[in-house]
């Protein structure tokens, strides 16, 4: 009986927000999460939400997918054109068209590929009917849909190269509209065993989706008019306040070519990215510097807050899970972008805001010039990938309430939360600090946007990004703790934790507690680390020191993670009185030298004025050292 090769559509289409969800592009060119588009014989893909199949999968691919695909018949081959392999399909052009299924043996699913027009890329004369052959070991088969609708983009398929990095299977040439309708499939290796067997194809979209999204946490302050700017050196604001992220480097691209490549074909150990597609990018020179990624719509603010905050108006969501994204509808608030994952740059979020008291006497705060910096590894954009860029503004923030170069930095701190991303394989969400330094922290597979940051008995790693530097001394200059309260005590938030830290501090063992009440217990955290596991399955690879790590421990307990810093010039001491409750059997060795009878700390102590539990005075002198200081909660 022969055997004919069938290829057939079925496209899943999940909700926005599910995890495990891919990303795929609809006619009009929005992107919406999807579990994606696999091509098989009959049985639909299984899926977390609904499927969109025959017409509406066809809609999404233009009606049209084009496949390549070889066969090896001596040693199995890795390798997309070598000596062992011969070319069974050549850039066939795949078609749809409704209620034909059945009507001959290679279309069983309204999917056509014998007797199609011929695609120009194709050195076949004709598409003809094709059949298994079970004296090879293997087939192999990768595909690509250029979506339909308007101008095509320009694709070259090389017929000697082996398909990895360089060179590569095939380029794909275009501008942000074009390619943003583009799917790309990863490479499907079929062994003889499965040669009766229906081929799958999984698809994704080419472009990738960025969102951005604010939340704040100032006691006793609400946070509204937000204005950005679109350069770090900018003193005026992006007009019509759009929300603009600017690159460290020439990375933000408007059109050029795509190389598609697959790395690991020839890796026989089963990972997640055995077959998978890549891609590189090369800008076209006349795009110009690539360099801004302005959002089509300003912040979209909440309208009911929580009863500790300001009842209505345009302001800021108080929390992760309540956050303000760039539109009122999360999943219509992403940009297209074209994909990058090779690009080294960090992205710089820089604005201006207003602080409105919470008490009801209308008192108003301007901040200027606050900045946040994401990370590189946080920036390889993906195909298929939904990137969020979370951004809190904290009490520990490096704006300045006087003209922008005219006065000292801060509030104390503000702190931006960045980056969620949903992908097809998994999430992945980071946090980063608006603070100078700014500190990034990320779990595998935990989106703070849902869980009020960290969840315990998970792995998070930390970064700390100095402007374009990224800090390679987390190994000296870093340190976690544990933060509690003495009774009474400040609220815990980045800007008590660093005056915990400079004033009025006092050591005893590995807890130090400040003069405002917060406890600081030191624990450990391994800086030694050399890879952060990525939201794809794959490892992020980081120089020793420039990460580290430590696992949360139970629900409720708060972190502190410490970056000391070196400012320039070094502040100046900072001298004050303390009352201090003395306990234990004896005095401390400098009672008599060190303590004093009155607040005014005029008359020393004497050996005999010691009692257990007495009030008694010093004269602390801060240390001069500066911090950064994200606070991480894990949720109760």
């Amino acid at each position: 009986m022969k055997k004919v090769i069938y290829l057939s559509a079925i496209a899943a289409v999940a909700l926005a927000g599910c995890t495990n969800d891919d990303t795929i592009v609809s006619n009009e060119n929005e992107l919406n999460a999807s579990d994606g588009i696999s091509f098989r014989m009959s049985a639909k893909a299984p899926t977390r939400a609904e499927e969109h199949v025959g017409a509406d999968a066809a809609a999404l691919l233009g009606k049209n997918f084009v496949v390549e695909g070889w066969k090896t018949k001596t040693t199995a081959s890795s390798k997309w054109v070598d000596a062992n392999a011969s070319v069974v399909f050549d850039n066939y052009n795949v078609n749809w068209s409704a209620a034909t299924a059945g009507t001959t043996e290679s279309n069983t699913a309204d999917w056509e590929y014998v007797n199609q027009t011929k695609n120009t890329l194709s050195e076949a004369s004709s598409q003809e009917i094709k059949y298994w052959d079970h004296s090879a070991l293997q087939y192999d088969f990768y595909a690509y849909s250029l979506g339909g609708g308007g101008a095509t983009p320009t694709v070259e398929t090389p017929k000697t190269a082996a398909i990895d990095a360089s060179p590569s299977a095939y380029t794909i040439t275009g501008t942000k509209e074009q390619l943003g309708k583009v799917y790309i499939s990863d490479l499907v290796t079929v062994p003889r065993a499965k040669f009766n067997e229906e081929v799958t194809l999984s698809f994704r979209a080419l472009a990738a989706k960025v969102r951005v999204a604010f939340y704040e946490t100032i006691p006793g302050y609400s946070v509204r008019n937000l204005e950005f700017y679109n350069a770090s050196d900018a003193t005026s604001v992006v007009a019509d306040n759009k929300v603009t992220l600017f690159s460290s480097d020439n990375t933000i691209f408007s059109e050029g070519t795509y190389k598609v490549f697959f790395p690991t074909v020839d890796d026989e150990t089963p990972t997640t990215d055995k077959n998978k597609a890549h891609v590189s990018f090369t800008p076209t020179a006349s795009t110009g510097s690539g360099k801004l990624l302005s959002f089509t719509e300003a912040p979209s603010y909440q309208k009911d807050m929580s009863t500790t905050k300001e009842p209505s108006g345009k302001y800021l969501g108080i929390s992760s899970t309540t956050a303000t994204y760039t539109t009122a509808d999360k999943k219509d608030a992403y940009e297209q972008v074209l994909p990058n994952e090779t690009t080294t740059s960090s992205l710089t979020l820089r604005c201006n805001y207003t602080l409105v008291a919470d008490d009801g006497t209308g008192e108003t705060i301007e901040v200027l010039g606050a900045t946040a910096v994401v990370p590189a590894v946080y920036c390889q954009w993906k195909p298929n990938y939904a990137y969020t860029y979370l951004f809190k503004i904290s009490d520990n923030t490096n704006g300045q309430t006087q003209a922008l170069g005219e006065g000292s930095v801060g509030l104390h701190p503000i702190t931006f939360d960045a980056v969620a991303v949903e992908t097809e394989d998994g999430i992945q969400e980071t946090v980063t600090t608006v603070a100078t330094p700014s500190i990034t922290t990320y779990s595998p597979g935990v989106q703070p946007t849902a869980n009020d940051e960290y969840i315990a008995g998970k792995t998070i790693y930390v970064m700390v990004q100095d402007g374009a530097t990224l800090k390679e001394d987390l190994g000296t200059k870093g340190q976690l703790y544990t933060v509690t309260q003495n009774t009474g005590a400040a609220p815990i938030s980045e800007a008590t934790v660093h005056d915990a830290l400079t004033i009025g501090a006092t050591t005893v063992g590995d807890a130090t507690t400040g003069r405002n009440g917060i406890v600081l217990t030191a624990v450990s955290s391994d800086a030694t680390i050399t890879a952060i596991p990525g939201a794809d399955g794959n490892n992020i690879t980081v120089g020793a020191g420039t990460a580290a790590s430590f696992t949360t421990g139970a629900a409720g307990t708060v972190y502190a993670y410490v970056y000391e810093t070196t400012p320039s010039p070094a502040p100046a001491a900072v001298t004050f009185n303390t009352a201090v409750i003395l306990t234990g059997a004896s005095a401390p060795s400098d009672f008599t030298s060190a303590y004093y009878k009155d607040f005014a700390c005029e008359n020393l102590c004497a050996a005999g004025d010691y009692t257990d539990g007495g009030t008694y005075y010093q004269k602390i002198t801060n240390n001069k050292k500066t911090f950064a200081v994200k606070v991480i909660k894990v949720a109760e």
